[in-house]
């Protein structure tokens, strides 16, 4: 089923070499060709749910905005998806092939491994990325042509420790998977300003990724009388820590990071994931129009709305998708060019104020600068705004 969603999505986009110039790395915008069409790479994984959500948001921005002027002359863009695995060696084929088929700019993507494995390939073609959801410091680390969308993950920690404080949580407890980056990094940042807000981490569990038994974690949280537990882990320990949880009889506040905002976890955890607070890039209610035009563009395909697991709502990552599109279309018309180096200057110097996921701007390593993180509630199934 995954490979037919992601076969239907392809089909929907026309894929093509042409670009409005002679190339997306070399060209000139005033070389510009007769079709005038300029094709963006796609850098998203074809199978699993992440690249096909992430798709969908660059498909829905393109709907929106099918167009690019550059020196005058109205481009039509035209998308180039080449599958990102996460295996560096398959990463780094699909980086040489929006590399030869003349991309302007790539989007993506929502792996970081794939995303550091072709970032070299993507700096030496000067070819400027713009990467969605994936927080991994080494994407845009000593690379001038990789940018990302997502902020890194300590501001997840920071702005739920600030909300945990605010619900008056004084004492809290941990869940760190110690051979995951990401969830190390926001359980840090949730420490420190935790314990820098006057509050106190009493217990701190950890396991390793694979573990699905977590029946002594669970032991020592309940252990510890905490009322709160914030757990940023990854969505395939989401749902296991919450039925075992249940099976204890143990009912606490759970406190994630936007790992766990995937359809899937709804679907998986049901009633269990009530109540539970997380960070996300974005969360239905921040922006009316996007969500209703969003919405009527799913359910306008039925294709369109399986691949989103026939959901009407937006995730934190197609939002970011959506944005890192228009990023790219802002950077070009900025540059008025097709050459990498302007479009990367174009970048650098860029100050988007009408972002779905909040202003944005690019500090001197590519990552965003941004002080906006939404914070969701689950309720009745769905993600809301939190209070």
């Amino acid at each position: 089923m995954k490979k037919q969603l992601a076969l239907l999505i392809a089909a929907a986009m026309t894929l093509t070499l042409a670009a409005c110039g002679a190339s997306g790395s070399t060209g000139s915008a005033s070389s510009a060709a007769p079709d005038h069409t300029i094709t963006l790479g796609v850098f998203e994984p074809k199978t699993g749910a992440s690249g096909i959500r992430e798709e969908l948001g660059i498909a829905y921005a393109q709907s929106l905005r099918p167009t690019v002027t550059v020196d005058g002359v109205p481009c039509t863009v035209v998308l180039d998806w080449q599958d990102s695995p996460s295996d560096p060696d398959d990463a780094v084929a699909a980086a040489r092939q929006l590399v030869s088929d003349g991309c302007a700019a790539v989007i993506g993507g929502c792996d970081a491994a794939a995303c550091i494995a072709a970032g070299s390939t993507f700096a030496q073609a000067r070819l400027p990325a713009i990467a969605t959801s994936c927080t991994g410091a080494n994407v845009t680390l000593g690379n001038d042509y990789y940018f990302r969308t997502r902020t890194l993950d300590a501001l997840q920690g920071t702005a739920l420790a600030d909300w945990a404080t605010a619900q008056n949580y004084r004492e809290i407890a941990t869940v760190n998977c110690i051979d995951d980056e990401s969830t190390a990094r926001q359980v840090a940042a949730f420490t420190a300003r935790f314990e820098e807000n006057g509050g106190k981490v009493v217990d701190a569990e950890t396991f390793q990724s694979g573990e699905t038994v977590f029946t002594d974690l669970l032991a020592g949280l309940k252990a510890s009388g905490v009322k709160a537990v914030f757990a940023p882990t990854s969505v395939a320990c989401a749902s296991l820590l919450l039925d075992q949880a249940g099976g204890l009889g143990w009912k606490v506040q759970w406190i994630a990071g936007d790992a766990w905002n995937d359809p899937a976890f709804l679907s998986e955890a049901g009633k269990a994931a009530e109540g539970v607070v997380l960070a996300c890039a974005y969360v239905q209610g921040a922006d009316a129009p996007f969500d209703q035009g969003f919405q009527a563009w799913l359910q306008a395909d039925p294709a369109r709305l399986e691949a989103n697991g026939n959901s009407t709502a937006a995730t934190g990552s197609q939002a970011l998708a959506f944005d890192s599109y228009n990023t790219a279309l802002d950077a070009i018309e900025a540059a008025n060019s097709l050459e990498g180096p302007a479009i990367r200057d174009a970048l650098t110097t860029l100050d988007k104020r009408d972002a779905v996921t909040g202003a944005l701007s690019f500090d001197a390593n590519g990552d965003a600068c941004r002080d906006t993180t939404y914070l969701a509630r689950i309720q009745k199934g769905v993600f809301t705004l939190a209070e």
